[in-house]
């Protein structure tokens, strides 16, 4: 969660030694996929287009993530972004298709038998 610090200290046998340490709190990095051509925003602030060259680097928290299609269709997402983590969040199903079933998982397909 924090980066890593790492110091030398030399101390005499019985002394007493006080260090006070300001760690910083890791960004987590979210990589966003959206609609091409779409204009990104974080917390309303417009980031870029997609698709993005790099994940965002986001602070610890809460965060509203959205898109805002040539058209004008407006994409969100609220994530929870965890210190020091990766992710990826897609909004918007790209080539959705409704009536498709999902697929299973975890279920290898039955290969001949010997």
């Amino acid at each position: 969660m924090c980066e890593p610090v790492e110091e030398v200290l030399e101390v005499e046998a019985g002394a007493a030694l006080s260090r006070e340490v300001s760690l910083q709190v890791r960004d987590a990095e979210v990589t966003l996929v959206a609609p091409a051509a779409s204009r990104v925003f974080v917390d309303g602030v417009e980031v870029g287009v997609a698709p993005l060259h790099a994940p965002l680097r986001l602070s610890h928290g809460g965060h509203l993530l959205s898109a805002r299609a040539p058209g004008g269709n407006v994409l969100r997402q609220s994530i929870d972004a965890v210190a020091g983590s990766r992710t990826t969040v897609v909004l918007g199903a790209l080539h959705e298709d409704r009536h498709r079933r999902p697929a299973a998982r975890g279920v290898l397909p039955a290969g001949p038998r010997s």
